[in-house]
């Protein structure tokens, strides 16, 4: 907080009347012109008294904004201030605010989450980038001198005193933030208003996109005419999906002609986009294999573990590209992420290119588990000794299920991480999307704002007292539910530090838990006026966390299903058509979601037994029949679209309840094709060249399609009499028919992974 120390400085607002006039250059660029408008909307909600903003100097107080002749005259400027810094000052009869200022339109990246739409708002003028120092200080300004806050999008979430005189004393302040790079994706600015001006209030920004993400698919337009710049994966180019989930192909690293034509690209993507600093060069996501010619072999390191096997192929390359493009265009970077199996340093580089920018993938949240906490801790350190400029991927993805509707929240884990990175890292990127449901506006803001404000809030100054911050937040938001809702919000804290790292809502939140949260609520709505911002802001927490507690609810009470089987019956013939006589005595079992509710598209499972197999039935009904989607072409097509993204029925068996880590994997999709791998307890990774000798037969009726399935008890590593055992197992229907995945399961997993060992339901065999 500013403390005046003098009220002869300016008066802005006298008894309800204009007294200043708000003064900016005619050649002010757009952010300025924004933060002036800023400033004139948000002096009128105050005081009701509405300064005109003019491009000279009036008689009676002046409030520059910007950088101008006039700031010049009083001997202010930006130097020495870091990118989006800031000064405010005043004198008698004048106030000004001037910040390092971007001209131009807004910027926009390659790809997402940079594209335009994502971080541009037009109609507003208004990016989530260019430096904007003036638009920060006006909100320092309006914060310090009249006491707004901006904690969640929106006008329930703006926090307005008002008052009839703005005098604002006498200041000298110089403010940089501690982090440069400040980006949550929360929101499209294109689409959500209220969500893009509240992501620069907040705080957040940068100077240019810091583009370290998945990229080697941009290459592909180099296959035709160079098909030996792509990795050989068995005897084949990859120009598909042989070697990435996601597909987009695979790049033959060690390639010398590949790493010229990087260098060409990317000299001539700078060359047309002199705004951006940086250029992604990642291979694209879910990378299992790399290149398996003999050049790209030999710089694989299966001794680094699953963190680090394929660092020194990726790094290497990255770092010649790097070189090439630093002679090309000074100044400019290549950004890549320390990710998946190439997420440790590479042993091989004592120190990269200056100009390549390394993005470092963590969790802060999972810092729960202090193990957790001294890896990434690790990793960061020796990301230091190896690279001069590094960044952070953060995860903030609480409003995707499981999580959703819950009250994640880690705030003092959030500044003791954010308090150890400062001078570290430059900043981060923070994936924090929405999307449920289609939406690109912030999801679940009753829950998720709290999280980015504070975040940001840090990352203009990492040594500031959270706790001083939730203070006041609880005060000024709450207003007479002050104290339910910072218990509600200590409650969510201490149940996410005891037991987040499982990653769970129903590891995490006892039925205490619920019944403690729901009590604040149920008091802070009694506390609040019907209509009031304060009852409407708890209403909204509430509205959220209701459907989530209820269906945790339910779930803390039902245990996992079971199945009883009699048996051993008579072998099953795999054909598809349930007719045998195993079925007409099978009880038929009902999926639902994965947090217990009624699925919306209904599929029947069964069970049976015969002294070699265990027979699996499913049938699944579908009012689009005619958009079943299967597209693998092969059996065990890893992680291909086709298989992984097909209507299918995934199965899990642990032949061990005691030890439900060692499980067997199978997905089969609609034309009866079998995907199967082997996770053993406590190994990283799954056993992809596992094969069972399971056999599958799928039929296609009008309104369903059936699959028959049979898997031997040998492949489960189980022999011998079967009767008064028991195996873990669970089910699930993967449904697409053209669209977005709709998943349900035999038992409700309460996690967006479909492999929870802990709620595996059980299939016990029995005599006849």
């Amino acid at each position: 907080m500013l403390a005046p120390v003098c009220s002869t400085a300016a008066v802005l607002v006298r008894d309800g009347r204009p007294a200043a006039t708000i003064v900016l250059a005619a050649s002010a660029p757009d952010s300025v012109r924004y933060a002036a408008d800023e400033l004139q909307r948000y002096l009128e909600k105050v005081s009701g008294a509405r300064l005109p903003i003019r491009a000279a100097a009036s008689p009676g107080a002046c409030l520059y904004v910007g950088e101008s002749a006039w700031t010049r005259k009083l001997g202010l400027n930006v130097r020495g201030l870091r990118p989006d810094g800031f000064r405010i000052a005043s004198g008698p009869g004048w106030v000004a605010v001037v910040g390092r200022d971007a001209a131009g339109p807004p910027i926009s990246g390659i790809r997402n989450p940079w594209r335009a739409v994502e971080v541009i708002n037009s109609r507003l003028k208004l990016g989530a980038f260019g430096e904007a120092g003036t638009l920060y200080g006006v909100y320092r300004l309006l914060e310090d001198v009249c006491g707004i806050r901006w904690y969640m999008p929106g006008d329930l979430g703006t926090v307005i005193p008002t008052r009839r005189t703005i005098d604002t004393g006498r200041i000298s302040l110089s403010v940089s933030p501690d982090f440069e790079y400040r980006y949550p994706w929360f929101c499209n600015f294109a689409d959500s208003e209220d969500d893009a001006r509240w992501f620069r209030r907040a705080g957040f920004g940068a100077p240019a996109p810091a583009q370290c993400i998945d990229s080697f698919a941009m290459f592909l337009k180099h296959k035709e005419a160079h098909p030996e710049y792509f990795a050989l994966i068995g005897g084949q180019r990859d120009f598909t999906n042989l070697s990435c989930i996601t597909g987009g192909g695979n790049l033959c690293l060690s390639n010398p002609g590949l790493v010229a034509q990087c260098v060409t690209d990317i000299r001539d993507y700078f060359r047309a986009n002199p705004g951006q600093s940086t250029f992604p060069l990642s291979p694209n996501d879910g990378m299992t294999k790399v290149c398996e010619c003999p050049d790209c072999r030999k710089q694989v390191d299966p001794g680094q573990g699953e963190a680090g096997k394929f660092s020194n192929l990726v790094w290497t390359f990255v770092d010649k590209v790097a070189r090439g493009v630093a002679k090309a265009c000074p100044g400019k970077f290549v950004g890549a992420i320390a990710y998946e199996r190439y997420n440790a340093p590479p042993t091989r580089l004592a120190r990269l290119s200056p100009n390549v920018a390394v993005m470092i993938c963590q969790s802060r949240s999972s810092f729960v588990d202090p193990r957790r906490r001294a890896e990434a801790r690790k990793a960061i350190d020796g990301w230091r000794t190896r690279a001069s400029r590094i960044y952070l991927w953060e995860y903030y993805l609480f409003s995707w299920p499981p999580m959703r509707g819950f009250p994640v929240f880690f705030p003092h884990l959030l500044a003791r991480d954010m308090a150890s990175l400062k001078g570290v890292s430059r900043g981060e990127f923070i994936e924090a999307e929405s999307g449920v449901g289609g939406t690109t506006r912030m999801d679940c803001p009753g829950m998720a704002h709290l999280n980015l404000y504070l975040t940001a809030r840090l990352m203009w100054r990492a040594d500031q007292s959270v706790d001083a911050l939730l203070e006041e937040y609880y005060s000024a938001f709450y207003g007479p539910a002050r104290r339910p809702m910072k218990a509600f919000w200590t409650a969510a804290e201490e149940a996410w530090t005891a037991r987040g790292a499982s990653g769970s809502p129903i590891n995490i939140y006892t039925r205490g838990d619920l019944a403690r949260l729901t009590s604040c609520l149920d008091q802070a709505v009694a506390a609040t006026a019907g209509g009031s911002d304060y009852r409407k802001r708890v209403e909204l927490i509430r509205d959220e966390f209701t459907p989530a507690r209820r269906k945790l609810s339910n779930a803390l009470v039902v245990n996992p299903p079971r199945l009883s089987l009699k048996g051993p019956g008579p072998a099953v013939r795999i054909d598809g058509l349930l007719d045998d006589e195993a079925w007409k005595d099978a009880e038929p079992f009902a999926f639902v979601t994965n947090d217990g509710e009624a699925a919306p598209y209904k599929t029947w499972g069964y069970a049976a037994w015969d002294a070699e197999d265990l027979v699996l039935a499913f049938s699944n009904y579908d009012p689009e029949m005619g958009k079943l989607t299967a597209r693998a072409a092969r059996r065990d097509q890893d992680y291909a679209p086709g298989m992984w993204d097909d209507d299918s029925i995934e199965i899990f068996l642990s032949p061990d309840p005691a030890k439900r880590g060692d499980y067997r994997q199978f997905i089969i999709n609609a034309d009866g094709l079998i995907w199967d791998a082997r996770t053993r307890d406590g190994a990283p990774g799954m056993e992809l060249a596992w094969n069972s000798a399971a056999a599958a037969v799928t039929r296609r009726e009008p309104n369903r399609w059936v699959l028959e399935v049979s898997i031997p008890f040998r492949d489960l590593g189980l022999s011998g009499p079967m009767e008064g055992r028991a195996i873990a197992a669970n089910f699930y229907r993967n449904r697409y028919c053209g669209g977005p995945a709709v998943y349900s399961c035999w038992s409700p997993t309460l996690t967006i992974q479909h492999a929870n060992p802990d709620r595996f339901g059980m299939i016990e065999f029995g005599k006849r």
